[in-house]
């Protein structure tokens, strides 16, 4: 029985033991990845609200343009960012200028501003920018913040956000580099 006993703990220990060898293989070699291939932040990337609807679109794009330190985006979200709840009305809409983007290893940080006489009833096109003319509806709920900072681990194709209180905020990127 003795012998019974030590033979399936030396083959528990030994199975662990591999299964954290092939963890520590996945990590290094996602380590060496990312040193071998610099992450592409360039192009469009998307925030899919699962509890969208036809009637409501509450996706969350960014766009990054640039190369090297000179990189630019924009952001197009919802006012939810910027109100402690939201009290049974639609969100409103905006785009505002990635401020003080940067780019550190893994990691993104930027600022968005809001402006209330630039939030609108409806998603802002990805083609335009906060300078653009906006022909949408104007949102006159208002908001309690006007500024937010976001910061952001890249892992391969995702940049993930942790938003406030352990809700994360994961962008796919949406178009191919």
């Amino acid at each position: 029985m003795l012998v019974v006993l030590l033979f399936g703990c030396q083959s528990s220990v030994k199975k662990q033991a591999e299964v954290a060898e092939e963890r520590i293989e996945e990590y290094l070699e996602t380590q060496v990845e990312l040193v071998e291939k610099p992450i592409q932040l360039t192009g469009l990337w998307m925030f899919e609200d699962v509890h969208a609807s036809e009637e409501l679109q509450e996706h969350h794009y960014m766009v990054i343009e640039g190369g090297g330190d000179e990189l630019v985006g924009w952001y197009y979200g919802t006012t939810d960012d910027f109100d402690d709840a939201r009290e049974g009305d639609y969100p409103g809409f905006y785009v505002s200028a990635m401020q003080d983007l940067i780019v550190d290893g893994d990691s993104l940080r930027f600022s968005i501003s809001i402006n209330e006489d630039k939030l609108y009833t409806k998603p802002v096109p990805l083609t335009l920018t906060e300078n653009d003319s906006i022909d949408l509806p104007k949102w006159d709920i208002g908001v309690t913040y006007f500024q937010r900072d976001y910061v952001g681990i890249v892992r391969k194709e995702q940049i993930e956000f942790d938003i406030y209180l352990r809700r994360y905020r994961i962008f796919k990127r949406v178009d191919p580099e």
